[in-house]
């Protein structure tokens, strides 16, 4: 059915410009979902600044705008349907999940989904290169995904010196554990401890370790780190979706009013909801210190998209959204450079393989 579909053909490949299009897009991603995990997954400020973004695109929509075809606007509802979505998920899983986890997940997830829905659906092919460069991205984000279990070992370090017992040939006697200065005062020493024994552990939190949990609070943060991931998939099948929509729909209407009508008729569906439910009308009141994150979104978002919709006139969709996720990258220097994130050998690894993945998706 949807190869039936009429829409304009053309040759599409990835020369150099539209390679530089994808990172620039990439770079004001990762910049803007950034500001969203600062503001703790603020929806209504999301969508005001979607709004935003639309407004901004209005006077150049207006003048490029020509009446959409009947099959036009059904890409149209059906983006905004899929956004939405996508911003309720993401929001969600930034509010109880970290940056480095949600951030790889969701936008690794449509490496695995969009190459095959658009070779069934649309007839696209891959060659071996652009193959092997999606499965060096998807390794690339995998590895930063799980980087921030590398403090795992940390962990069992502690769990295994907090059994540490000196041998008994090196233990010194308690007549041994003073020291006689001149003056006569007897100052007792303390023994080691175990974070002087290895120095790894220092960075480990005492109290945390030897405050027994209280009944049912242990497994908290672990079923809300479940439940971020969970959120993060779902993000990722919404990327995917509106990615392949995106991707034909542009070929029916401008791109500049395609996203103006997304971004304004998101908002608008979702406006009406704002004083219906207390959390929403809680997010609107810390607007007034998070005033910020809607021109970032607005500015970042819609240039980022919009770069993309046009990249996309030019080259495959499938090598598109795989080469975008360079944003992971960027991500992981934003958390290592604003919030002091660790840069542990997985997250390294990780942007290596995404580098090599994206050199081989301009091969391809």
């Amino acid at each position: 059915y949807f190869r039936n579909i009429p829409v304009v053909k053309m040759e599409k490949s990835l020369d150099w410009s539209t390679a530089g299009m994808v990172l620039a897009s990439a770079m004001l991603h990762a910049t803007w979902n950034f500001s969203v995990r600062k503001a703790k997954g603020n929806f209504v400020g999301f969508t005001l600044g979607a709004a935003f973004g639309g407004l901004l695109c209005s006077p150049i929509a207006i003048q490029r705008f020509a009446w959409p075809t009947p099959l036009g606007w059904v890409y149209v509802v059906a983006t905004i349907l899929l956004h939405i979505l996508y911003a309720l998920f993401l929001n969600s899983a930034y509010k109880i999940g970290d940056l480095s986890i949600v951030y790889p997940i969701a936008r690794g997830t449509p490496i695995t989904l969009t190459p095959i829905a658009a070779t069934i659906l649309f007839g696209e092919k891959l060659r071996l290169p652009g193959i092997l460069g999606i499965l060096c991205i998807w390794l690339g984000i995998t590895c930063i995904a799980l980087s921030s279990y590398w403090s795992a070992r940390a962990v069992l370090l502690t769990t295994l010196t907090s059994f540490y017992v000196p041998a008994k040939a090196k233990t010194k006697t308690d007549t041994e554990l003073v020291t006689h200065e001149p003056s006569g005062d007897i100052i007792p020493t303390e023994p080691a401890s175990p974070s002087d024994i290895i120095p790894e552990l220092k960075t480990a939190e005492p109290e945390e370790e030897l405050t027994a949990p209280a009944p049912g609070e242990k497994d908290k943060p672990e079923k809300k780190q479940g439940l971020s991931i969970f959120l993060a998939l779902l993000t990722g099948v919404c990327i995917s979706g509106y990615a392949l929509v995106d991707s034909r729909g542009v070929e029916l209407v401008d791109p500049i009013p395609y996203i103006a009508l997304m971004d304004i008729g998101t908002f608008l569906c979702v406006c009406p909801l704002f004083p219906c439910f207390p959390a929403f009308r809680d997010q609107f009141r810390k607007l007034k210190q998070l005033w910020w994150i809607i021109p970032i979104v607005g500015i970042g978002a819609v240039g980022a998209y919009v770069t993309i919709l046009f990249a996309m006139q030019r080259a495959p969709v499938s090598y598109i959204v795989a080469m975008r996720e360079f944003s992971v990258v960027m991500g992981v220097l934003l958390g290592r450079v604003f919030l002091k994130e660790p840069l542990n050998p997985p997250k390294v690894f990780g942007v290596f393989a995404m580098l090599v993945g994206v050199v081989l998706i301009k091969l391809a």
